[in-house]
């Protein structure tokens, strides 16, 4: 099984100042939709208001054979997302939030050693949903579940980051590999290089590092492993909403059928381009996930 724990939301796109679509999201809702899409068994650990959104967002959810066992739903409104689309497909956010004050308390499931939990962005490193993270994340460890983080922190939240840096920092120690832009670790860490971001996540207590540099392709970083390159595909860009959480998808979906984090060159090839393969898809079209595989 697959887990990810995070945000679910409801994106309203714009293009030249215009509302031209919209569709469910968030980071982990649109990993977990990609990765049933490519049937993988996937759980989405998160919370919804009681309200048209959410039931819309559910439904989207089960068609796409989402399980939904650790959902939780609360009486208030579900999260909106306001994104706005430069001419290069880039977004920058607005978000309309209407949480309860206090968390509700998550269950943890029965991890497996050959499970996989993905988690990451603000939602992971709010002091409300905090003690529902470290519950998680710790349960994953104890059990040898395969942890993987992306900090998915945006321009918006730079503000914030005196307060949260500890607890990305946190968040790195827990993971197995680390998944982030180089606009992530830029912000986060003043990285001007993925080799800066890797120095950063090895001090912090991680050894497997992924940063991802938009048409620039990816860099790994992985232990005794060489540094490795892989150029990104080729695509005409409709938007890149989405298209690390598809990364993500691809690039988890193939460490679960591994059953362990790759081990050699050939196997990071094979997960990353998994993932590459994912990104290019979404970012072609105006969809925040793949479309389903023929299985």
């Amino acid at each position: 099984m697959i887990y990810c724990v995070g945000e679910t939301l409801y994106d309203i796109v714009f293009r030249n100042e215009k509302p031209e679509w919209a569709l469910p999201g968030g980071g982990m809702f649109n990993c977990a939709m990609s990765l049933s899409h490519a049937g993988a068994d996937v759980q989405l650990i998160t919370e919804l208001g009681d309200d048209k959104i959410g039931n819309l967002i559910r439904k989207s959810l089960n068609s796409a054979g989402v399980k939904d066992d650790y959902l939780r739903i609360s009486n208030n409104n579900s999260t909106l997302a306001l994104a706005f689309l430069d001419v290069k497909g880039n977004a920058d956010y607005q978000f309309y939030k209407a949480y309860p004050e206090k968390a509700p308390e998550l269950t943890v499931p029965d991890f497996r050693k050959e499970d996989v939990l993905i988690f990451g962005s603000l939602y992971s490193v709010d002091h409300r949903n905090r003690g529902n993270i470290i519950k998680l994340a710790m349960a994953a460890k104890n059990t040898g579940t395969i942890i993987i983080y992306d900090p998915n922190f945006r321009k918006s939240h730079a503000a914030k980051l005196p307060d949260v840096l500890p607890l990305i920092k946190e968040n790195v120690s827990l993971a197995d590999i680390v998944r982030g832009s180089d606009e992530d670790f830029s912000l986060i860490s003043d990285a001007e290089s993925s080799m800066a971001a890797y120095d950063f996540i090895q001090q912090v207590g991680c050894k497997n590092l992924i940063v991802t540099r938009n048409s620039q392709g990816v860099d790994l970083f992985a232990g005794e492993t060489p540094l490795l390159h892989f150029d990104a595909l080729p695509v005409k860009i409709v938007s890149t909403i989405g298209a690390g959480d598809a990364f993500n998808a691809g690039f988890a979906c193939q460490v679960h059928q591994f059953g362990r984090i790759p081990s050699s060159p050939e196997e990071w090839n094979i997960a990353i381009s998994n993932g590459l393969s994912f990104a290019a898809e979404v970012c072609a079209s105006r969809d925040n996930y793949i479309k389903p595989h023929t299985k």
